[in-house]
């Protein structure tokens, strides 16, 4: 009987013991279906006279503001391509977006600064698709969780016109 004591003894604490969260499952890679068309991007890397300044921002369950500050923020030609790509990076589903190899060299890009502002210059008119990421942990019943995720938001620029944009809980 004090064996069975005993074990019952050094077993309780490790029975009791919170248990750690399981590692998060790789959820998949989306491959993009729509064919990649380089006329469709062709004119977004012209040089023409129309800016965005913005902005990405989400508050937390505690209130405070968190910003996209050190995240990039990636402008591409909004098109069928672009538009299949963030609807799936929307779903929350997947781990990874795979897209066609050609696509990299019609993303400009830019960096987020400490308070969450970035600017591209020297745009050519035309329908844009603009994304970044603000994320952080807060803790939660199983230990940290990440919150925020992908913001992402379409804009269509005049010649010679700045655009304003503020990207927050609607645009997730």
């Amino acid at each position: 009987m004090r064996k069975l004591f005993a074990l019952a003894a050094l077993l309780l604490p490790v029975a009791c013991a919170p248990m750690a969260p399981p590692p998060p499952a790789d959820k998949g890679v989306y491959t993009v279906k729509t064919a990649f068309n380089p006329g469709d991007f062709a004119w977004s890397m012209n040089q023409g006279t129309a800016t965005i300044e913005g902005s990405a921002v989400l508050k937390g369950s505690d209130g405070r503001l968190r910003t996209c500050a050190g995240q990039q923020v990636a402008l591409t030609a909004d098109n069928a391509y672009t538009r299949e790509a963030s609807e799936a990076a929307k779903t929350h589903r997947y781990s990874r977006i795979e897209r066609d190899s050609r696509y990299a060299r019609y993303r400009r890009t830019t960096t987020c600064d400490a308070q969450g502002n970035f600017t591209f210059r020297h745009l050519p008119h035309g329908n844009w698709g603009l994304g970044t990421r603000v994320e952080w942990e807060e803790a939660g019943s199983q230990g940290k969780v990440v919150r925020g995720g992908p913001l992402g938001k379409r804009l269509t620029l005049k010649a010679g016109e700045t655009a304003t944009i503020v990207m927050n809980e609607k645009d997730l």
